[in-house]
C-alpha cells in the first residue's frame, strides 16, 4: 500500500515537472503527459478512490483539530465556536444542495427532449 502511494507521488510529482517543461517547449507532449495521467488513476480506481477518501477525510480532521484543542481564536459566530469543522460541513451541505437544486431545476424545464426542434 505505501510502496503504491510513493509510486503514485513520484508519477505526479514527475508529472507536473514535464508539465511544466512541456509548456514551455511543446503543447502536444503535455497532453500526451495529461492522458497517461489520467489513464494512470483509471487503470488503479480502487487505489484512488482510497485515496480521495484518505485526503478528504486528512482534510476535516486538519479542520476539525483547532476546534478541539481550543486554538481557534477567530470564530465570529456561536456555530464557529461549538461546532469542531463547521465549515467543512457546511460546505458538503452546501455542495449537495446545489447538486440536487441544479437537477431538479434542469429537468423542471432547462432540459428538453431531443427531437424538440424537430416538430
Amino acid at each position: 500500500m505505501i510502496k503504491s502511494l510513493l509510486k503514485t507521488l513520484r508519477l505526479v510529482y514527475q508529472t507536473f515537472c514535464l508539465a511544466i517543461w512541456a509548456l514551455q517547449h511543446d503543447f502536444l507532449w503535455e497532453c500526451q503527459m495529461i492522458v497517461q495521467f489520467i489513464d494512470f488513476f483509471r487503470d488503479r480506481m480502487k487505489m484512488t478512490v482510497r485515496l480521495c477518501y484518505g485526503v478528504l477525510a486528512l482534510l476535516v480532521i486538519i479542520d476539525i483539530i483547532p476546534g478541539l484543542t481550543g486554538k481557534e481564536h477567530h470564530a465570529h459566530s456561536w456555530v464557529e465556536h461549538y461546532i469542531p469543522g463547521w465549515w467543512s460541513i457546511f460546505g458538503f451541505v452546501a455542495c449537495t444542495l446545489i447538486i440536487f437544486v441544479s437537477k431538479w431545476f434542469g429537468h423542471l424545464g432547462i432540459m428538453t427532449r431531443e427531437d424538440y426542434y424537430d416538430d
